[in-house]
């Protein structure tokens, strides 16, 4: 690997030798460095994943206890469990500390802490036993390996990961094999834990986590995948192999350098703040508000969107998946609410909604709940499913959740209806879903 690669990783190696000429750092003086990281760490990683908790709130809930009005109770038991996971590594981590399976699925537990939908296949510290996946922008679904292959791959990736940052250990001739930079081989680590994706759900949040922990392990400070730049970071991802790393490694060397960069003033005894950054930030949003005429929300805004998106977007899911699953079941409900009031009976009707998002009160949340009861083709087993489809309306945009799936779409501004193909894409996943929910009670009630 040559070119720009080269020159990033000699940047971080010097910077990590200078690190090392201030070694021990003063008590102190590491605390400062690695809460300004860990801070930035809890925030941004959670972000990425779609947690709704702002940075002045992540500092109130970590710091003091102090939960966010109006936020989800996952968001803020995750980002708690997160934080925990961060203290856990900056415990252990060493110079010969080794990736083990029981590391990983503790790391798991930590930043997991609960499954929150009973339905949904979610099991702290265990690896998935159903199939997951996940479509992609154009509606390209994307597999990961199947469970009975996970506990293979990952001790081959884990033994392969110990072998690099430890060869001193191997023959002569195995070493020659192992030779790749510890910041190389975080970056391969990375992208073959997510394309295993051996859990439920938190795979995004441990593959940083151990990314950083080995990057920690042989001297470096933690890459801090920051939240604005979340879809580059997924394109780093798509766009790399273990054969050609370079594309995510270019990215992840970036976000080292940067750490290390703050590590260094801190060891120094100078701040670790960024003064600037603010003044650059709020000058790239207010660019960025002005080129977008973002919009703030408002009861006619949230109208407008109802009749040319979230109508035939609930008529599209409702109309295509009752079509499929309503004969396999004795009955149905469909049930929508808007700021939590059932509007079940006017919801088909555009202009009752409109007028009834107009008058207010202020637009807060929009839900399609879909329930089946009695499955009737599983003999006297007969089982219930459902399907919870979530609008949440924020300041400058919305975003749409399935509840029980890691977030699959990305938020919209108020000035952007959803498309046709975005559209289809949400029912097709909540098809998949469904279908993925019904094999499982199946399964279960024939086990």
């Amino acid at each position: 690997m040559e070119g720009p690669i080269q020159i990033l990783l000699h940047k971080a190696d010097t910077l990590r030798e200078a690190l090392d000429q201030l070694r021990p750092i003063p008590e102190d003086r590491m605390h400062r460095i690695m809460q300004k990281l860990r801070m930035e760490w809890n925030f941004h990683s959670n972000s990425i994943e779609g947690n709704t908790l702002t940075m002045t709130e992540t500092r109130a809930l970590i710091y003091f206890g102090l939960t966010a009005k109006g936020k989800p109770i996952r968001d803020q038991i995750e980002m708690q469990g997160h934080d925990k996971a961060l203290k856990k590594l900056e415990q252990i981590v060493h110079r010969d500390l080794r990736i083990t399976e029981s590391l990983i699925k503790e790391f798991h537990k930590l930043i997991l802490v609960e499954p929150f939908d009973s339905e949904a296949e979610i099991n702290p510290g265990e690896y998935k036993t159903l199939p997951n996946y996940l479509y992609s922008p154009q509606g390209e679904r994307i597999d990961f390996e199947p469970p009975e292959e996970v506990p293979r791959l990952l001790n081959e990736l884990i033994n392969w990961t110990n072998n690099h940052l430890y060869p001193e250990g191997l023959g002569r001739h195995s070493r020659k094999k192992y030779n790749l930079h510890p910041i190389l081989v975080a970056c391969i680590f990375h992208l073959r834990f997510i394309r295993i994706h051996p859990f439920g759900d938190g795979n995004g949040r441990l593959a940083r986590i151990l990314m950083n922990l080995i990057l920690m392990v042989k001297g470096y400070m933690p890459a801090i995948i920051r939240q604005e730049s979340r879809q580059v970071y997924f394109n780093a991802l798509n766009q790399s192999s273990e054969e050609d790393i370079s594309t995510l490694a270019s990215f992840v060397l970036e976000s080292v350098i940067r750490s290390m960069d703050i590590a260094l003033r801190g060891a120094r005894g100078e701040s670790v703040e960024e003064p600037e950054d603010w003044m650059k930030k709020a000058s790239v949003l207010k660019r960025k508000l002005k080129e977008s005429e973002v919009q703030r929300n408002s009861p006619g805004l949230v109208a407008l969107r109802y009749r040319d998106s979230f109508l035939p977007l609930f008529q599209k899911a409702a109309g295509k998946l009752g079509s499929v699953f309503d004969d396999q079941f004795e009955s149905h409900r469909i049930q929508v609410s808007f700021n939590s009031e059932d509007v079940s009976a006017i919801w088909q009707d555009a202009n009752a909604m409109v007028g009834k998002i107009e008058k207010g009160p202020h637009p807060n949340r929009l839900t399609l709940h879909y329930h089946w009861m009695g499955y009737k083709l599983n003999g006297a087993n007969t089982f219930e499913v459902n399907f919870l489809l979530e609008i949440e309306f924020h300041a400058y945009n919305y975003d749409i959740r399935i509840k029980g799936m890691e977030k699959v779409f990305p938020d919209k501004l108020y000035n952007e209806p959803l498309t046709e193909d975005e559209m289809d894409y949400l029912v097709n996943t909540l098809g998949e879903r469904t279908l993925n929910l019904i094999q499982k009670r199946i399964g279960h009630e024939q086990a």
